[in-house]
């Protein structure tokens, strides 16, 4: 039995008794029993409301935790996913990298295996990271260096071939 099967147990086991105090302090009330002992029977019923709060926080503590864990294993399959896709995207640029030798796509090409390792890197150490941490890490490692500027460079090299 999980824990959280057994703190809905308890729960409902309180709930029963909380119930039934209830019931007990209104046949009392209608029979005028001594304020004395209605008080004491209050006081259980509140010490009992107290234990069901109690024991609500618990599970709904557990629930968070298995809503996260649920979230986790999400995010590390869209992590896993985007990893796929990459090297299927790298295999696709390798096949055509004999056909084409530009400079453009070599740049593509390196920037795609680079992205592939830090994924890979990413996977492994995601359990230790934090939501921040590794959006952070995303941001650091998604294509640094802009195409446009191996564009350009293409076309300067290509410039200075011509002449």
């Amino acid at each position: 039995m999980s824990e959280k099967e057994r703190l809905e147990r308890k729960l409902l086991k309180l709930q029963e008794q909380h119930e039934h105090q209830h019931k007990l302090l209104e046949v009392s009330e209608v029979e005028k029993v001594a304020d004395k002992h209605l008080t004491e029977m209050k006081k259980k019923k509140l010490a009992i409301k107290d234990q069901i709060v109690k024991v609500e926080k618990q599970i709904q503590q557990i629930e968070i935790k298995e809503s996260i864990k649920n979230y986790d294993s999400e995010k590390i399959l869209y992590f896993k996913q985007q990893l796929k896709k990459l090297k299927k995207q790298v295999k696709q640029m390798e096949a055509q990298r004999e056909k084409t030798r530009s400079w453009n796509h070599k740049a593509e090409l390196l920037e795609m295996k680079k992205q592939k390792l830090y994924w890979k890197d990413l996977l492994s150490s995601i359990d230790n990271m934090t939501d921040e941490e590794i959006d952070q890490y995303i941001q650091e490692h998604t294509l640094s260096t802009p195409l446009s500027e191996y564009e350009a460079l293409e076309k300067a090299i290509n410039k200075l071939e011509k002449e």
